[in-house]
């Protein structure tokens, strides 16, 4: 211990006496540092609040733009196998959407009576001469004011049938064009335009089937569409017969045993869709 204090003794003679701090002169820099500090703190404050109001408001105004609704609007519909949707829309016309179709709609009486469809539908068109009801298929363009038709899809080969029921419907493709009344058709293949008398439009929502003096062939090719079956000639002859009939929403069993009786032919079932008929004449 008294060594200890021989060297703090020892030490203190290396004291400078000539040292004499200013304490109000250090307190007062330190006092003008430390308002320096926090000036410098409130400005960035300051400077980064705007920006962030700014960002704020530019994400702000980003979403509204991108969602905000622009032009027309649509609805979609997809229909199912073995499902077929009535729709009313807004300007008081109504379709039947057939089954495996999809459709795309104007939502709003304010809009362009616009349709795009893939598949089949049956329309029935309330009056506007100030807008023509317009219905596209593929490359087909089909317009009303209004009527009743019937537009299909021909997936086999990819044309277009439009069918009219009552009223006069346009059909254009390309360059050309052509003009149905109530009881016409047309294919429409490739930009080739090919008219036909049309038969029991739209019946493939109602079952209900009016057949005067058609060949079998034709009969048999339209019931088959609609019922989703097979029927197989055991007798070729028999597609060249002629036949008078009506069906109004009968079963398929039903509608090929009225055929067979007629034609003197047996029918035969293999399964819920698919029928044979054998023998049989047109007499």
């Amino acid at each position: 211990m008294e060594n200890l204090n021989k060297k703090v003794w020892d030490l203190s003679e290396n004291y400078d006496k000539q040292l004499n701090p200013n304490i109000d002169a250090a307190w007062s820099e330190f006092d003008r540092r430390r308002k320096s500090l926090t000036d410098t703190k409130v400005a960035k404050r300051s400077f980064l609040l705007p920006l962030s109001i700014a960002a704020g408001l530019a994400l702000a105004v980003g979403f509204f733009f991108l969602n905000r609704p622009t032009g027309q609007q649509f609805q979609n519909l997809a229909t199912s196998e073995n499902q077929i949707e009535n729709i009313s829309l807004s300007d008081g016309s109504e379709m039947w959407v057939n089954e495996n179709s999809s459709i795309s709609y104007f939502s709003s009486k304010e809009d362009e009576r616009t349709v795009s469809l893939e598949g089949e539908a049956y329309f029935e068109v309330a009056p506007n001469k100030a807008k023509p009801f317009t219905v596209k298929s593929g490359k087909v363009e089909i317009k009303v004011v209004g009527t009743a038709f019937n537009v299909r899809e021909i997936k086999a080969s990819g044309a277009i049938e439009v069918e009219v029921k009552s009223g006069i419907v346009e059909v254009i493709t390309g360059a050309k064009k052509v003009q149905l009344k109530k009881g016409e058709s047309v294919i429409v293949a490739a930009e080739k335009l090919t008219k036909k008398v049309g038969n029991n439009i739209g019946g493939w929502r109602t079952k209900e089937f009016i057949f005067n003096k058609q060949s079998v062939a034709d009969i048999l090719e339209e019931i088959q569409r609609v019922y989703d079956v097979k029927v197989v000639f055991r007798n070729r002859d028999l597609e060249k017969c002629t036949f008078t009939t009506n069906f109004q929403d009968e079963s398929i069993d039903n509608i090929l045993e009225v055929i067979a009786t007629g034609l003197g032919c047996e029918l035969k079932k293999v399964n819920d869709t698919s029928f044979v008929l054998k023998g049989g004449s047109c007499s």
